[in-house]
């Protein structure tokens, strides 16, 4: 009984290694997918504060002249547009250098 066991086993390993080969070409591919999506993976940094602002609002006082709340009006949204400009050339200096990374 001994005997036909050792005669088994290495039937049994070739089968084996013989199935191996088939998958062993899935595992490449898999791994190469794998590699692949690694390389291409980058981590794109947070968004700074000027991307995310909101515009403040501007109330209207009792008793102050229309022309000064449009004139408060006017100075938020400049600031907003400023923080604006900030993301956006942020936006553009990221892209720069994240192009290289694909």
């Amino acid at each position: 009984m001994a005997v036909k066991t050792l005669i088994l086993i290495p039937i049994v390993l070739l089968l084996a290694s013989a199935k191996g080969c088939q998958t062993l070409d899935a595992q490449l591919n898999e791994a190469a997918v794998t590699t692949g999506q690694t390389q291409a993976h980058f981590d794109f940094p947070d968004l700074p504060d000027a991307c995310t602002a909101k515009v403040e609002r501007v109330i209207p006082k009792v008793g102050e002249k229309v022309r000064w709340t449009q004139s408060r009006w006017e100075i938020t949204a400049d600031n907003r547009d400023q923080l604006a400009a900030d993301c956006d050339a942020w936006g553009k200096q990221a892209k720069q250098k994240y192009a290289g990374n694909r």
